[in-house]
């Protein structure tokens, strides 16, 4: 993982023509909670729906720590029309030996079906093959979530399959859809 990280020493700025991939601060903390209160966005996540901004305020709080120590790989997604955070994207779960990690992302409702999770999605993964030089990215979904399941095949992943009762969410042990892109297979679009 050390070896990764240096590349996030400080977390790279990643840009398209509408988003901004960014470190977190304390004045995302409102945008944030709108998306984090939203029992929708968090329903195929391992955290719950955040009841309060302290809530909220902590997960950011978390993130800056991180980045102090370098050891956050968690870009916020603004929105640069109006300079909005409107979720969060990640790579984890590297793995040194086989060039490998995961992708993980959560925007706001009112972004859904907008592109906005493919365009942040293909500036980490181009980040991922053509910085980090790794292998193989996967993303991992909850095999009941249609809409991501659309988008990361939307992205050029292959589904591998399923990991059966694999993660525990909303109180329930949930099978996981695996699917995955090697650096090989992964294409930017032509316009972007």
């Amino acid at each position: 993982m050390t070896t990764f990280l240096k590349h996030f020493r400080p977390l790279p700025t990643l840009n398209s023509p509408r988003l901004s991939l960014r470190r977190a601060y304390l004045t995302d903390v409102e945008d944030l909670f709108i998306c984090m209160h939203n029992p929708k966005v968090c329903r195929y996540e391992v955290w719950h729906a955040h009841k309060t901004h302290l809530e909220t305020l902590g997960f950011v709080n978390m993130l800056i720590t991180r980045y102090d120590n370098h050891t956050c790989t968690d870009w916020v997604i603004e929105r640069k029309s109006d300079h909005r955070a409107i979720g969060v994207i990640n790579l984890h779960d590297f793995s040194v030996t086989n060039r490998y990690a995961e992708i993980g992302f959560w925007l706001a409702e009112d972004c859904w079906r907008n592109g906005f999770a493919t365009e942040s999605a293909l500036l980490v993964l181009g980040f991922a093959f053509h910085t980090l030089k790794l292998n193989k990215v996967s993303g991992l979904c909850a095999a009941e979530n249609k809409a991501c399941k659309k988008l990361l095949h939307h992205l050029g992943m292959t589904y591998e399959g399923t990991l059966r009762k694999h993660i525990k969410m909303n109180n329930q042990f949930q099978d996981i859809d695996v699917f995955s892109i090697l650096s090989e297979e992964f294409r930017l679009p032509q316009n972007s």
